[in-house]
C-alpha cells in the first residue's frame, strides 16, 4: 500500500499567482515566521495553523491564531478533506 498524499493550491495575498504545494509528512505547520508553508500575510500569526495526514485524511487545524482560519469564507477551527 502507497502512502497517502494531497496537493493543496496555495492563494496567498501579494504573491500573484496560486502555488501548489504536495503535502506528505504527517503534520505540515502553516505560518508566517514558523512553519513548512510560509504565508508573507500581516493577518497570519507567526504559527497559524497545521495540516495532519492521517491515512487517506487530511485535516486543518488553527492553532489559535488571533485572526482565525477561513475556508470558502467561512472561520473553522479544523476541517476535514477525505478523497
Amino acid at each position: 500500500m502507497s502512502a497517502a498524499a494531497y496537493v493543496v493550491t496555495i492563494h496567498a495575498p501579494g504573491e500573484g499567482a496560486p502555488r501548489s504545494q504536495v503535502i506528505v509528512k504527517p503534520r505540515t505547520v502553516i505560518g508566517r515566521i514558523n512553519g513548512d508553508i510560509l504565508l508573507p500575510d500581516p493577518l497570519c500569526s507567526t504559527t497559524h495553523a497545521e495540516l495532519l495526514l492521517e491515512g487517506i485524511t487530511l485535516r486543518l487545524r488553527d492553532l489559535g491564531s488571533t485572526n482565525g482560519t477561513y475556508h470558502e469564507g467561512n472561520r473553522i477551527t479544523e476541517l476535514v478533506w477525505t478523497p
